[in-house]
Order: structure tokens, then C-alpha cells, then sequence
């Protein structure tokens, strides 16, 4: 399963680096405003180390995320997640819970900036790099008994939004991660909705 994850986030740096080739009429500037954005997991590798329930989960979470883009070339949000709720009758359920705070660098501002080349990938795409902190929380309910943890750290990621109308973005997004050292990975395929005037 770790192959799959691997060959996915390919897939998705390999889209991100094709769209930079592409070229096309300038994009408008972002206007500044709040947005939100609701996702689904398309894919969530949670792998526990030395649980009988080790696993790679498809499908099994969503995600929301309140954001404010300050100009073409930064975005914040505050984004919930709520990853592999898992339930066996034989051995128990599991769920985790995760809050981060992140800032968006969306590159064809950054690009356009350092180089004076205007890379706007046709007006539709634009990839952006995710950097924030997060806090897991993981509690599972085993025949052997409960157990909880929690877990803060440093996050990344990328991911390339594409504009289907004003103010409508469909968002593919790729963020590694882990808790108490077991994998926690996350692509997200969402909706951004832009609320501006």
C-alpha cells in the first residue's frame, strides 16, 4: 500500500510540474477575501505499528477549512480533518482528529515575482505549497482496552487548485504526515468556495 501512496503523490507532484510548462493568458490577481473549502479523503494511509488492525483506508474522512486569501500570493487557513473513523467487530474502532493552522504559497504569484515571467498555466491551474503546524488526536477502542494519544508537529504539502468559475475552485491536495511515528497521509479532492466582494 505504501507503493500506491507513493506512486499517488508522484501523480501529483508529476501534474504540478506539467502545469508549470504550460503557458497562457494572464490570470487576474486573486481578489483578497474569505473562503471556505470542503473535501473529501480520497486516500488516508494510517499504518499503527504493531496493531493487529494495520491498514491503508480509502475514502475515509472529510475535511473543512476556513480560509482568508490576503493577496495572489498568500492564503491562511484553519482546516479540520476527521481521518480513518475505523470500526471491527472483532477488534474495536479507531479515529483520528486533526486541527492545523497553514499558510498557502501559491506559486504562480512567487514565480511571477522572482522571474518577471508570467506563469499563469492558462488562468485555470494554479499549484500552491502548504506549510503550517497541526495537533493529532488518535484514540482507538480495542478488546484490550483504550488508547489515546495526541501529537503536534510541522506539516507541508501541495497541491494545485483549478478554477472552474469565478470564485469556484476544485482543489487536489497531497499532505504527508505521521503521529507518534506511525504514517498519516492525506490527498483531499475538495471544493473551494470564494467569498469576495
Amino acid at each position: 500500500m505504501r507503493a500506491r501512496t507513493i506512486l499517488l503523490s508522484s501523480l501529483l507532484l508529476s501534474s504540478l510540474l506539467s502545469s508549470l510548462a504550460l503557458s497562457g493568458g494572464a490570470r487576474a490577481a486573486a481578489a483578497p477575501g474569505f473562503y471556505v473549502s470542503v473535501g473529501a479523503i480520497l486516500e488516508s494511509d494510517f499504518d499503527f505499528a504493531g496493531n493487529v488492525n494495520e491498514q491503508d483506508e480509502e475514502g475515509s474522512g472529510n475535511l473543512l477549512a476556513l480560509g482568508y486569501r490576503w493577496s495572489d500570493l498568500l492564503s491562511g487557513e484553519i482546516v479540520y480533518t476527521d481521518a480513518n473513523d475505523y470500526r471491527n467487530v472483532q477488534f474495536g474502532s479507531s479515529e483520528v482528529n486533526m486541527w492545523e493552522a497553514a499558510a498557502l504559497i501559491h506559486i504562480p504569484a512567487l514565480l511571477d515575482r522572482q522571474t518577471h515571467i508570467d506563469m499563469s498555466y492558462g488562468g485555470d491551474f494554479a499549484p500552491y505549497l502548504r506549510l503550517g503546524a497541526y495537533r493529532a488526536e488518535f484514540r482507538e477502542d480495542w478488546t484490550a482496552g483504550i488508547r489515546s494519544s495526541s501529537s503536534d508537529g510541522l506539516l507541508w504539502g501541495v497541491g494545485v487548485d483549478y478554477e472552474v468559475r469565478p470564485g469556484g475552485i476544485v482543489r487536489l491536495d497531497y499532505t504527508p504526515g505521521s503521529i507518534d511515528g506511525d504514517t498519516l497521509d492525506r490527498l483531499t479532492l475538495g471544493l473551494v468556495v470564494h467569498f469576495s466582494d
